[in-house]
């Protein structure tokens, strides 16, 4: 009996052809990849955003203390700085209601901190210049300075069609979010 001997490889013809596909797969997916995850960033700061002011609205309502939403750069304390929105946030509730963060008196309810390689922007904006540094709530609920005030969140990666993320905060604390969408508005 004779034995062929069968080569069972690629041929330099099928080897380029699956290299060439392949290329195109990345190069078509990596900036797909690349959009999907700065999108769920944004969104992820937009939620948390949006659920820390929320927490401190309902928590000055039950507690009939006023409570807090100020930015923060190290997680502990508040900063007297302006727009530190973007390294992160505390919420906390003032038991004394000397409107100062202590640890005898206030009750911490939440830290977020940002990771200091994000990219991505937290912009406060208000016509009462506190609102860049912290939101009060009173026991009512509204908003201590009756103002009303808003945040931008951006990606970060320049306008690169990423719409930015409003929220704006109404006087009686309701947070309220919107997408930009006109065209040349991202940021």
């Amino acid at each position: 009996m004779i034995m062929r001997n069968k080569n069972t490889g690629f041929t330099l013809l099928e080897l380029m052809i699956v290299v060439a596909i392949s290329g195109l797969l990345l190069l078509v997916g990596i900036p797909s990849f690349r959009t999907m995850i700065a999108t769920n960033e944004i969104s992820s700061k937009t939620n948390d955003l949006i659920m820390s002011l929320k927490l401190a609205r309902s928590t000055a309502i039950t507690t009939g203390h006023p409570a807090f939403l100020c930015s923060s750069s190290d997680g502990e304390t508040c900063k007297g700085q302006d727009n530190f929105w973007s390294k992160g946030w505390l919420v906390w509730v003032d038991l004394d209601e000397n409107g100062a963060l202590n640890a005898n008196s206030s009750e911490l309810l939440w830290v977020k901190e940002i990771d200091p390689s994000s990219s991505q922007t937290i912009i406060a904006t208000s016509a009462n210049a506190i609102f860049l540094q912290q939101f009060e709530f009173k026991y009512d609920g509204t908003l201590d300075q009756a103002v009303v005030a808003s945040f931008q969140i951006c990606s970060g990666l320049g306008s690169t069609g990423y719409p930015p993320r409003n929220i704006n905060v109404t006087v009686s604390g309701e947070a309220q979010f919107s997408k930009d969408t006109t065209p040349g508005n991202e940021c």
